[in-house]
């Protein structure tokens, strides 16, 4: 049962520990300080911690992703989540790109949208791995507790979301904030 390891080079037993199958294709990967890895596949992240949890979350669930090459640290920002996860990288490694790279590709079309008080938001519609659209509200952090979201502010949004949705062709209705939690290690419980 050989998974498709041979061009990124993922370890046998980082392979078994992050729980990987045999159609999960690794893109890149990295060890993390403190002996953790961190590997990118076509459809997510996961990050192994030092302390043998393992976290995923799917490209579609990664507002971004940003590099500071002083520091070796990847910060990643979770929908939903204000505060980065901190991946400080162990070595050379095109995970920081690969990484950005996915979360992009994922943003099919994407509008800002004016809100009262001079805040603005994101909506993005984004392509899942398994090919389904959806849309994605990134409000502003004055607004990121959905009870300080006016009417007006709603409304708002709710206006581009369905421009989006027509001029994408996408059905069903957007995709529904879930509220990440962040453990005491700076990775997020459901990364």
């Amino acid at each position: 049962m050989e998974i498709r390891r041979r061009r990124a080079g993922l370890p046998a037993e980082s392979v078994r520990a992050l729980g990987l199958t045999r159609k999960d294709k690794i893109l890149a990967w990295s060890h993390l300080a403190g002996e953790g890895t961190a590997a990118a596949t076509t459809t997510r992240l996961l990050v192994l911690t030092p302390y043998g949890t393992v976290s995923s979350a799917a490209w579609t669930d990664i507002r971004q992703a940003i590099w500071d090459r002083s520091s070796q640290t990847l910060g990643v920002w979770l929908v939903g989540v204000r505060n980065p996860l901190g991946l400080e990288m162990v070595g050379g490694s095109r995970l920081p790109d690969v990484v950005q790279e996915q979360v992009q590709s994922s943003v099919v079309l994407s509008r800002r949208v004016a809100l009262p008080g001079g805040s603005a938001a994101v909506v993005a519609v984004r392509r899942r791995a398994d090919g389904a659209l959806v849309a994605q509200t990134l409000w502003p952090d004055s607004l990121s507790d959905p009870a300080s979201r006016d009417r007006s502010a709603l409304r708002a949004v709710r206006i581009v979301i369905d421009d989006l949705r027509e001029e994408t062709g996408m059905t069903g209705e957007p995709e529904v904030e879930r509220p990440r939690e962040h453990s005491r290690f700076g990775v997020a419980a459901s990364l």
